[in-house]
């Protein structure tokens, strides 16, 4: 294993010095990570290869030394399956996650990207799988510990804890014991405790190192992973935030928002599991409501995917395959709020009904020129008899996403007429490209 710097307490995951390599019943399979993610700790992760299922002999070798024998992996339905609008079961019960803690973790819609686990499941490709936001604004430790029952009642794999901010000029001892206690809580209902290092707070430079000490001791102590925020945020002249990641002194920005998913992923990616594509490839995939609609053809040639329309504002909009032949949409602003949609998808036999569990699923790609002044969004209105209620897998997003994918289930809820899709860009030369776009049922 790669060394730990001296004087460093061990926090995120170290590649092992040694190359490891791994067979499933004598087929070769790919080593994703090898190496220590806590004192005392390997993991390692392999892909499961094209393998029929049953139980099969696992042996892994590193550096020579190979693991002891009878050591069996049983591979069954959902292990090698990608189906295109089903997010693998058995990575999605590994990589659930909830996010608890005060107005830092409080998201007032969706994906908005002032939420920085907004940030990690959009830059993550979806595999930290964003399953609650239970951020409450001025919470202090003690109410979160209140409502730690909520987070296990969702039964995630994981929940990141971020508190103490609002502890600050409290009791110390009393804050970690908040934060032992949740943690506990967590453990005994199978649930892994990701803890957090607060992030600065201008001004308070002396009582946020006191808690976050504490917070990384009680960490290494009880071999828990931990995400050091502040490091990431502050200033080291100062211990205040530096001018970029915060507007106010005590809330990241969007690009502190940013940071601090770059910084949960480089330490803590490594222990959530690698997600097979979920991605239509294909017109009329199974269970995709949308059809020949996902994007993928353009017979008329005016720039804009077939059966989709312009719906407001203006710009320019192109269609054409990338370097691995899969069809993006570029919609490019010319300083209005320019939109696109899919409408009127109807009730019916072929796609949905009352109460049926839906998956929205795509890829996306943002450019925002000095990520100033525009956004890109991407919303699902489902029009009901009396009202429209409105899905956000991206609401408002004002920094620069390179190429990640969207995940969002939802339940048709009673009384809907229809379902529509709809995508916007706004401030001049901004720009959003989608791609692979369904609609899957998977009540069907």
């Amino acid at each position: 294993m790669n060394a730990v710097p001296a004087g460093v307490a061990f926090t995120g995951a170290y590649d092992l010095a040694s190359s490891a390599t791994a067979t499933l019943g004598g087929v070769s399979a790919k080593v994703l990570f090898a190496g220590r993610v806590a004192p005392g700790l390997d993991q390692i992760n392999i892909l499961i290869p094209s393998i029929p299922d049953g139980d099969y002999p696992l042996v892994i070798s590193v550096n020579g030394q190979v693991s002891q024998p009878d050591v069996f992996l049983s591979v069954g339905p959902g292990v090698n399956t990608s189906t295109p609008g089903i997010y693998n079961p058995i990575a999605k019960a590994h990589n659930s996650t909830v996010f608890l803690g005060d107005s830092i973790s409080f998201s007032t819609q969706d994906y908005v990207n002032e939420n920085w686990g907004s940030q990690t499941f959009i830059r993550s490709n979806a595999q930290v799988l964003k399953i609650g936001d239970a951020g409450v604004p001025g919470n202090t430790t003690a109410q979160m510990l209140a409502r730690v029952e909520d987070v296990v009642a969702l039964q995630p794999a994981n929940c990141v804890l971020l508190g103490g901010t609002n502890d600050l000029g409290g009791d110390p001892f009393l804050t970690m014991a908040n934060i032992d206690r949740m943690a506990k809580t967590l453990q005994q209902n199978g649930i892994r405790p990701i803890l957090s290092l607060i992030p600065p707070r201008d001004g308070g430079f002396a009582s946020v190192t006191a808690i976050n000490a504490a917070i990384q001791e009680y960490a290494v102590s009880n071999g828990l992973p931990y995400l050091d925020f502040f490091s990431a945020l502050a200033d080291p002249a100062t211990g205040n935030y530096l001018p970029q990641y915060s507007a106010d002194g005590i809330h990241p920005s969007d690009v502190g928002a940013e940071v601090m998913a770059k910084k949960f992923l480089e330490s803590a990616r490594r222990f959530f599991m690698p997600v097979p594509s979920f991605l239509p490839t294909a017109s009329h995939a199974e269970r995709n409501i949308l059809g020949a609609n996902t994007l993928l053809h353009d017979l008329d040639g005016d720039g804009l995917a077939d059966d989709w329309a312009i719906t407001g504002g203006s710009g320019s909009l192109t269609f054409a395959p990338d370097a691995d032949g899969v069809n993006w949409e570029s919609i490019t602003s010319d300083g209005s709020s320019f939109q696109i949609a899919r409408q009127f998808i109807e009730p019916g036999p072929w796609s949905f009904s009352d109460g049926d569990r839906v998956a929205f699923v795509g890829r996306v790609k943002l450019s925002n020129p000095a990520q100033g002044g525009g956004s890109g969004t991407i919303n699902v209105n489902i029009i009901q008899r009396g009202g429209v209620s409105t899905i956000w897998p991206l609401a408002g997003w004002t920094t620069n996403i390179d190429d990640d994918a969207l995940y969002h289930e939802f339940t048709i809820p009673p009384d809907t007429l229809s379902v529509d899709i709809y995508v916007g860009v706004s401030g001049a030369g901004a720009n959003i490209r989608i791609a692979q776009f369904g609609l899957y049922n998977l009540s069907r």
